[in-house]
């Protein structure tokens, strides 16, 4: 790839941008009444990503539509991007079932349960967003803090 192909690229994507920019002033200035008509032909499932509120009130709505065996990705796609957010209502959506997947491992790493593997991707990936939701979470839960201190590393080598 030559760095004109890269130039193109740019030009494309701030083109995209602006004509998303456009798009969006032209929808803001229209009238409410409008607004209104066209959420009414809209699914609830699509309404999920407007704005805050529908997010919190939906957002059950979103797992049935990842895969199952995506599930992990998503929420390490989520901790990656720092997405307080979204990774907050992840969290009180999971939280007890994160507790109870006990011994995780992940990278030789044994963690004692999923939260605590999180925490430790949080800091490996520089989320501090989110790693300062799971700090408070496990504050007001009384769990430790500390925990990845105590985190097994299994260094499986077979010999041939």
């Amino acid at each position: 790839m030559n760095d004109n192909d890269n130039d193109n690229d740019n030009d494309n994507d701030n083109d995209n941008l602006n004509k998303e920019k456009i798009l969006i002033n032209k929808v803001n200035k229209l009238p409410d009444v409008l607004i209104e008509i066209i959420k009414s032909y809209l699914t609830l499932g699509s309404t999920v990503f407007l704005n805050k509120k529908n997010y919190i009130t939906n957002h059950y709505l979103i797992r049935p539509i990842i895969l199952k065996n995506k599930i992990e990705n998503y929420i390490r796609y989520m901790v990656r991007r720092d997405y307080e957010f979204v990774f907050q209502q992840i969290l009180l959506e999971n939280y007890i079932k994160w507790l109870e997947i006990k011994h995780y491992m992940y990278k030789n790493i044994i963690y004692k349960n999923y939260i605590y593997f999180i925490k430790d991707y949080c800091i490996e990936n520089e989320s501090v967003k989110c790693r300062n939701l799971i700090n408070i979470f496990l504050k007001e839960h009384g769990l430790c803090q500390n925990q990845h201190k105590n985190n097994i590393i299994k260094n499986k080598r077979w010999k041939i």
